[in-house]
């Protein structure tokens, strides 16, 4: 049973876990958003370059595609920060761990970044 000093915080990561949830929901929204622009783009591309059967325009439909691809990752990236707090918050909710504070989804967010991408791997 939880201690009475310990139910502010826990309101608290309640509340930054809901607001996570909903803010990766409105991600995979936003990507299926970044997907369809990527076919509508390739599509009308396509066309271009068989109704004019010229060649270049293959190659600028290649360049949009990977584009998106490359916004598209970026885009899961971000998520994935996001992601990461979840699961802090669900541990400190099951008794793995024990979470001193809360509202740290930007300081969590950037470690996390710093970590995948300036720390070395070994």
């Amino acid at each position: 049973m939880a201690d009475h000093a310990s139910q502010p915080l826990d309101a608290s990561l309640q509340a930054e876990y809901y607001h996570l949830q909903k803010t990766i929901e409105d991600f995979d929204g936003r990507a299926l958003t970044i997907k369809a622009w990527s076919v509508t783009f390739g599509l009308a591309s396509l066309v271009g370059a068989f109704a004019s059967k010229g060649q270049p325009v293959f190659l600028i439909a290649s360049l949009g595609a990977l584009m998106f691809w490359l916004l598209e990752a970026f885009w899961k990236n971000f998520q994935l920060g996001y992601r990461e707090r979840v699961d802090q918050i669900e541990g400190h909710f099951r008794g793995d761990s024990q979470l001193t504070s809360a509202h740290q989804i930007s300081a969590n967010s950037f470690t996390i970044w710093v970590r995948r991408h300036l720390v070395p791997r070994r």
